[in-house]
């Protein structure tokens, strides 16, 4: 029982870091090829992120301070 939670657990430690990561991949957006952004959209909907629009990526998420 001890095994199992503690598989989960890191299996949902692994998840949330890829989905992190997966997001940070969208600052990049605008470099991506087409092919890419779908690619980007398929694996975000993998791990159960929402997909960005893309208006928004281009007049807020873009603002670094």
């Amino acid at each position: 029982m001890k095994d199992k939670l503690q598989q989960e657990t890191t299996v949902t430690l692994k998840l949330n870091l890829l989905q992190k990561r997966v997001d940070q991949m969208y600052w990049d957006w605008q470099r991506l090829s087409r092919a890419g952004q779908d690619t980007l959209d398929e694996i975000a909907d993998l791990v159960g992120l929402k997909q960005l629009d893309p208006s928004v990526l281009e007049h807020e998420s873009w603002k670094k301070d």
